[in-house]
């Protein structure tokens, strides 16, 4: 399935009834994932997730696509651990 789709089918009311939070909240909440996971304790804050059940989404919802950016972040370019640090050249880049 699409990136979220499993994830959407958590939001009440089902897949259909789900729309993404603003990009400037997905922002926010990535950002202070990715904190939060370099200072060794992934997750959000109370407050943040308040303002996605606010907008309708459940706590499970929330949980899963948090689950979805850990592993994505986790399972980088760069491997295990690595976000965008240095790793290989990037895909556009010439060199073998």
């Amino acid at each position: 399935p699409p990136m979220g789709q499993d994830c959407a089918a958590l939001h009440p009311g089902g897949a259909a009834a789900h729309v993404d939070p603003p990009e400037s909240t997905l922002d926010a909440i990535g950002a202070e994932m990715e904190a939060s996971c370099k200072a060794g304790n992934c997750g959000i804050s109370e407050a943040s997730y308040t303002s996605l059940t606010d907008l309708g989404h459940s706590k499970a919802e929330v949980d899963c696509f948090l689950g979805e950016g850990q592993r994505r972040h986790n399972d980088g370019p760069g491997g295990p651990g690595h976000h965008d640090g240095p790793g290989g050249p990037p895909p556009e880049d010439p060199r073998p």
